[in-house]
């Protein structure tokens, strides 16, 4: 029995031009990079923000009867049983779909330093094979789905991508296994202070109307504007 019986997410509804085509399920997909900025966009009308959040950016992937695959940006496989709750949250969205997900793996509020070392640690760790009470301080914050199925939804818009993002993970996944959709916001004013304000790495602008591509000689579609240059660290530049 299922413990949450999901509804279809109806891909079908879409316009022609805009329906996902069906591919061959990837095993390794390449994480669209943001351009680094200095200040934000001029047109804002034309860009959402998200906050940036300091952890260890994840593709989750869940192909038909495997197990789910959490792979960095530089591709490395990171052993699932490392982060347990996830793990099982994840499991539960493959009983209705595969899936491949883009977010960030956080501790607490993904907000320092400090909780960016405590993902790392992990991650470098053979990790339990149960969850503790330490399980809680490490979540998954999903801001793009990819794949869905057998259906490739890079070529859609990003503000179709998050509808279906947002309909595919239940709300109540953050309290039961601290998997959440990334809130984004229409005000980029907002972003830039509450993410300057509350001491965050910086903030994310995506393009309206966005495909999840790379175009060579195009600048990324997602632009970073960060308030913090400390993250030269162990684990590297992120």
């Amino acid at each position: 029995m299922t413990l949450y019986p999901f509804r279809s997410i109806k891909i079908s509804l879409m316009s022609a031009e805009n329906r996902p085509q069906e591919m061959p399920f990837p095993m390794r997909v390449e994480p669209l990079e943001p351009r680094i900025i200095r200040s934000g966009p001029n047109d804002e009308s034309n860009w959402i923000g998200e906050l940036k959040l300091d952890g260890m950016r994840g593709l989750i992937i869940q192909a038909p009867e495997k197990p789910v695959i959490i792979r960095t940006k530089q591709g490395t496989i990171i052993n699932n049983r490392v982060f347990p709750r996830l793990k099982d949250g994840f499991e539960v969205l493959a009983e209705n779909h595969s899936f491949i997900l883009d977010g960030e793996i956080i501790a607490g509020m993904g907000r320092t330093q400090e909780e960016r070392d405590m993902v790392l640690d992990r991650a470098k760790s053979k990790g339990p094979a149960f969850i503790t009470p330490e399980e809680m301080k490490f979540s998954y914050a999903a801001f793009d789905i990819l794949y869905l199925g057998d259906q490739d939804l890079r070529e859609l818009p990003i503000e179709e991508r998050k509808e279906i993002l947002k309909n595919f993970i239940p709300k109540n996944f953050e309290e039961n296994f601290g998997i959440f959709v990334l809130d984004y916001f229409d005000n980029l004013d907002i972003v830039k202070e509450f993410a300057e304000k509350e001491g965050f790495e910086g903030a994310v602008f995506k393009k309206r109307g966005s495909k999840y591509k790379k175009t060579p000689q195009v600048p990324s579609p997602w632009a970073k504007l960060k308030f913090r240059t400390d993250t030269f660290q162990r684990g590297g530049k992120k």
